[in-house]
């Protein structure tokens, strides 16, 4: 068998470096009169599917945006506090997403605030069953003791008015309801 312009041995399978990138196997069948047939595969590896890095804590996360990663937070509702209307009970059974592409990050005392943090928020046009069209809103504001607020907000897309407002205190990780992670290129390096 011909391999990179070698004769190669049939039994002897072509070296990794002569399909790089591809996944190789090599059958070879022995004949009772001793003679030997081999049939070589190649196939192509599926592309890798890059592996998310949690975030664990408020310093973590400011090594993250800092350094130019794009920070994913979902949100598990059920597992923080709902404050809305003057009441307070348990958030609902829903889970939400967004990036943290826009940011921006505080230090302690900067404006009277006893704690850092950063404020991240997003606002998109959705169709709501009682409300209409109505303007999503949502900010994150994540605080160096790793509690997190997030505000949800319906407004009016023309008139801005509010016609939902809603405060979720929640905590950084699985149980606290918020959970951060990237990809970075040679984050994990960093971490």
């Amino acid at each position: 068998m011909w391999v990179d312009g070698q004769l190669r041995d049939a039994m002897t399978p072509p070296p990794t470096s002569a399909w790089p990138g591809h996944a190789r196997s090599l059958l070879c069948i022995t004949a009772l009169a001793g003679t030997t047939a081999c049939a070589s595969t190649v196939a192509e590896k599926p592309p890798s599917t890059p592996e998310r890095i949690a975030i664990a804590d408020y310093a973590a996360l400011t090594r993250a945006v800092e350094s130019g990663d794009l920070v994913r937070a979902v949100i598990h509702f059920a597992r923080c506090r709902l404050k809305a209307d003057g009441n307070e009970s348990p958030g609902p059974n829903a889970v939400g997403g967004m990036d943290l592409g826009t940011f921006e990050s505080f230090a302690p005392m900067l404006f009277n605030n006893p704690h850092g943090f950063l404020a991240a928020s997003e606002a998109r046009l959705i169709s709501h069953a009682r409300y209409g069209y109505v303007l999503d809103y949502v900010k994150l504001r994540i605080y160096d003791d790793d509690r997190v607020d997030v505000v949800a907000q319906y407004l009016d897309p023309k008139t801005f008015e509010l016609k939902m407002d809603e405060l979720f205190e929640c905590r950084l990780g699985a149980q606290g309801g918020v959970e951060l992670s990237y990809v970075g290129a040679g984050a994990a390096s960093r971490r």
